[in-house]
């Protein structure tokens, strides 16, 4: 595979072990604020109505785009997002930011690969982009929890009603 390829999936699995992440804190974020526990399941949503709801058109802003560029303006969108919620901003629309440069991205990602990769190579390279997505899954589920477990939250003096 070309170089750029394994830059390409490094960039991919970072950006969705933060998504994943980020879904983790915002969850504990919530708890935090005293919201009920079926508002958990609507950080999903937002994110996922951002899908959704930009389907028809986020295919053509990745065609009309260099995807690299777009690739890097979604991440930088994203950034976006974990600065709001950061902040303080309700961690559904934080998260609802971050679903709109997740929308966006993942339609340059796929373009990007047709470019980069030879026709012979698409296969195999889609298979590594979905290795990266799942793993990224797992992993930043897991980066999520350390992020919020008491003995982090106590390192750093964060939040203390997440401690048992």
């Amino acid at each position: 595979m070309p170089p750029r390829f394994h830059t390409l999936i490094a960039a991919q699995f970072l950006s969705a072990l933060a998504d994943n992440a980020l879904l983790i804190v915002g969850i504990a974020l919530l708890r935090e604020m005293g919201q009920p526990v079926w508002w958990a399941p609507l950080l999903k949503l937002c994110f996922t109505l951002a899908y959704v709801g930009l389907a028809p058109v986020v295919g053509l802003i990745a065609d009309a785009w260099p995807k690299v560029a777009l690739m890097t303006c979604m991440n930088g969108l994203k950034a976006l997002g974990v600065g709001a919620m950061a902040a303080g901003l309700d961690p559904l629309l934080s998260f609802g930011i971050v679903g709109i440069a997740a929308a966006c991205y993942a339609p340059a990602k796929y373009g990007l690969i047709t470019e980069i990769v030879p026709p012979t190579r698409l296969v195999a390279a889609n298979g590594w982009i979905e290795v990266s997505v799942v793993c990224s899954v797992l992993l930043g589920t897991v980066l999520g929890g350390l992020l919020v477990s008491p003995w982090w939250m106590a390192a750093i003096g964060g939040w203390a009603s997440l401690d048992p």
